[in-house]
């Protein structure tokens, strides 16, 4: 028996999940309320057969949905994060990502626990990238223009697009300097316009 989530197969909306969320770890995230019978579904020929016609213009990205395209646009390349937090100066683009960042880093929530070392983690997607990456040593996602592999597809995107292609959508709006990723920008910022340096040299 299929079963259904609003109205459409569990398949169907795991793949309108995986359009919305590019990040393995977010998509892990979002997978913590999704049966883990269904999350293995994600990678089954009925999701890629959705057909992709919806192109980003600045990677390599595409989607099924234009609404999909738009969330893709102003997350990633744009780096809009309307959730913030009131205790530090982090900022989400969805609620449910706030929710995990107060609980974990201002609350200390890590209830996940490793099973080959001391290490907890906040999110079970966390946990699962941890073990494959760090004690299995699993880089599965090999580049197809250099020898780099990686252990997430995330990572490997950013890597085609920052090393291969030279993007850098990120632009300082206080100089010409731009940046392939947001935290770069961020940190640009805070070093160079804001003055920003925490660490003191215990020499001089």
């Amino acid at each position: 028996m299929e079963f259904e989530a609003f109205g459409v197969s569990v398949i169907t909306f795991l793949g309108n999940i995986r359009q919305f969320v590019k990040d393995e770890t977010l998509f892990q995230t979002c997978a913590i309320y999704i049966p883990s019978e269904y999350s293995s579904m994600m990678d089954s020929q009925s999701v890629q057969q959705v057909q992709k016609r919806f192109k980003c213009e600045f990677c390599s990205s595409t989607f099924c949905r234009p609404d999909a395209l738009k969330i893709h646009f102003q997350c990633v390349h744009q780096g809009l994060r309307p959730f913030k937090c009131v205790l530090c100066s982090s900022a989400f683009f969805n609620k449910s990502g706030l929710k995990i960042h107060c609980a974990s880093v201002h609350e200390g929530q890590k209830p996940f626990q490793c099973d080959f070392c001391p290490s907890t983690f906040s999110q079970r997607g966390h946990l699962k990238f941890h073990c494959q990456s760090v004690h299995q040593g699993l880089k599965p996602f090999q580049c197809d223009s250099c020898p780099s592999t990686f252990s997430m597809k995330s990572l490997l995107k950013n890597h085609r697009h920052s090393v291969h292609q030279g993007l850098k959508p990120f632009k300082c709006e206080c100089c010409s300097s731009t940046f392939s990723h947001k935290g770069n920008l961020d940190k640009h910022y805070k070093a160079v316009h804001q003055r920003i340096k925490p660490f003191q040299c215990d020499s001089c």
